[in-house]
């Protein structure tokens, strides 16, 4: 129901859009508009037309800093920490389980969200 929900709704602010005379199709290519359906928890929101995931918003959101972060010097962290590569939080191994070990580098997550984004992109086992 949430995706027919979802792609009905922005069809119909697409519509309004174009009506006013701005590009319609913005709303399917960047999230100018969210659409949530209450009392579906999963895919229950909806983002450039279609329903999203519970990890969607925070991949949506740190995708485009994910090369910045890969580059940010670490040779000045406290012993023990590391950034999380997926959204540059700090992150200190020493109070932290969520934890990741991937082509011999270990990586230190902020949140299990941001340990999921980088398992599901990097083809990690998430029981590592």
């Amino acid at each position: 129901m949430s995706a027919h929900a979802v792609e009905r709704l922005t069809q119909v602010l697409a519509e309004t859009e174009g009506e006013g005379g701005r590009d319609a199709d913005r709303l399917r290519d960047q999230p100018h508009a969210v659409v949530q359906v209450v009392g579906n928890a999963e895919g229950g929101l909806g983002l450039c037309g279609r329903p999203m995931g519970s990890l969607d918003p925070s991949h949506h959101m740190t995708a485009p800093h994910r090369e910045t972060i890969a580059r940010l010097p670490t040779d000045e962290l406290p012993s023990g920490t590391v950034i999380d590569p997926v959204c540059g939080m700090t992150v200190d191994l020493n109070t932290t389980a969520l934890t990741l070990e991937v082509d011999g580098t270990l990586h230190g997550f902020c949140n299990s969200q941001c340990r999921r984004i980088f398992t599901n992109e990097h083809g990690a086992p998430l029981n590592a």
